[in-house]
């Protein structure tokens, strides 16, 4: 509903601005053009960020100083406890929160972000905050955008969108309504939240039982003439010490490292690319993205653009074991095995292509996924910086892992895929139920801008 016709169905309402709504006893302006050259690490004042500014919540994020006397060379605004920041830059545009930190002269803010210090006789902060965050006005400020590469809304375009606003006495009304009905949604956010966690948790104890035993310990008594496991080379003795630090397993399995079952390691080079995912015509190279988040991603590609920089003998395949050998030190050593292929992509320098003697790929895919597959692969990466390691094709070789008959491998393989089948379909619904109650936020904001909240 439009602020006329909330005017319309009560004479309790007023059109507003945010320029009409500080031009008495207010403020309404930018933060201040503070450049690199003017920070500084030891500074007292902290620079407020776009990072800083949540949807409705002050995130408190940023870690940015400048002394108190650059501040107040460059004539910055000292923020107040109870002031509202609206982001100028997405995302989302025009998001809104009230700053709730203490302290005079102690904190600034940066030029994209408009501080509003609204008459109070005429509007309650946070009855503002949640206006401009509703989907009306969310709406009116996307359409006063402007930009080419980077979108933002300036103080004017805001100054002028048309503010709906209630009586102070109603406003209390509709903020204590909104609060009281977002606190309930939010005890269900976090409800799901938790279950989100537990399902993760989860996951992790399956793939940790499958290969202490624990998922086939039945199998195993009903199956005694197939625990009889693979023949494999001695890539290296496995010293005392490392079995110290590796789970107890059945004692019809051992512990042999990966490179006696790799038949081969490939990777592709690296050139430079269009940062852009390649047509269904074009060629692509795979980015590590392509192998972070539990499936291989097509599309999370570049494309090539130089012909002779083309070879067929990189393309990924169907069925192909790729992992990713430099990332983070979470994701450094994250697989998959390639399901959906419809793109003509080769592999990077830093994704490789393992080729496996016997057993199933799907079992060392799940082992390099299990909290003790994860320790090999972390305790073997190297590099300086947490935020990129690398693990090279030799220290892949010498990953333990325990070894069972290939019979018994099939059946872990079937057991965790069912159990992750299950633990995914769980994962989407609660991913619904949070975009649902995302949905609902929305809605309560909207019924509550067209007076139709309080009744």
């Amino acid at each position: 509903m439009s602020a006329e016709l909330v005017m319309e169905s009560s004479n309790t309402w007023a059109i507003e601005t945010l320029h009409s709504l500080t031009a008495e006893l207010g403020l309404f302006k930018d933060g201040d053009w503070v450049e690199s050259k003017d920070q500084d690490p030891n500074g007292e004042v902290r620079l407020i960020q776009l990072a800083d500014i949540g949807d409705g919540q002050f995130i408190d994020k940023s870690s940015r100083f400048l002394t108190k006397d650059k501040a107040k060379e460059l004539r910055c605004t000292f923020l107040k406890k109870g002031d509202l920041l609206i982001a100028r830059m997405p995302g989302p545009l025009g998001r809104a929160c009230i700053f709730p930190l203490e302290g005079e002269h102690k904190y600034v803010t940066v030029v994209d972000i408009c501080i509003v210090r609204a008459n109070p006789k005429k509007v309650d902060t946070k009855y503002l905050m949640y206006l401009l965050n509703s989907p009306d006005i969310r709406e009116k400020i996307e359409s006063l955008k402007s930009g080419s590469t980077r979108k933002r809304i300036s103080r004017g375009n805001l100054s002028i969108i048309e503010l709906p606003i209630a009586s102070l006495e109603e406003q209390k009304d509709i903020v204590a309504k909104i609060e009281t009905l977002f606190s309930e949604l939010d005890k269900g956010i976090e409800s799901l939240k938790t279950a989100r966690q537990q399902l993760k948790a989860y996951r992790q104890a399956v793939l940790k039982h499958a290969f202490e035993g624990k998922l086939t310990e039945q199998w195993r008594q009903q199956n005694p003439g197939k625990l009889e496991t693979s023949e494999h080379h001695h890539g290296g003795e496995i010293s005392g010490e490392e079995l110290a630090n590796l789970p107890r397993i059945p004692a019809e399995w051992k512990y042999a490292r990966l490179g006696d079952y790799i038949l081969g390691i490939e990777a592709g080079k690296s050139f430079k690319c269009d940062e852009r995912e390649p047509s269904a015509e074009e060629i692509g190279v795979a980015k590590v993205s392509a192998v972070t988040w539990g499936e291989y991603d097509e599309s999370e590609s570049k494309t090539c653009m130089d012909p002779s920089k083309v070879n067929e003998n990189y393309f990924i395949n169907k069925g192909d074991f790729l992992l990713s050998r430099a990332n983070t030190i979470e994701l450094v050593g994250a697989c998959v095995v390639a399901k959906n292929v419809t793109k003509r992509v080769m592999l990077s320098d830093k994704t490789l292509r393992i080729t496996f003697s016997c057993l199933l790929s799907g079992y060392f895919l799940y082992w390099l996924r299990s909290p003790k597959g994860r320790d090999e692969i972390m305790h073997r990466s190297t590099g300086n910086q947490e935020s990129m390691r690398n693990i090279g094709q030799s220290r892949i070789k010498s990953i333990v892992f325990p070894l069972c008959s290939a019979k018994e491998a099939e059946e872990i393989v079937r057991v965790v895929e069912q159990q992750e089948a299950q633990i995914q379909k769980l994962d989407e619904e609660v991913a619904c139920e949070l975009v649902r109650a995302e949905t609902v936020r929305q809605s309560i904001l909207g019924k509550a801008f067209s007076g139709s909240l309080i009744i």
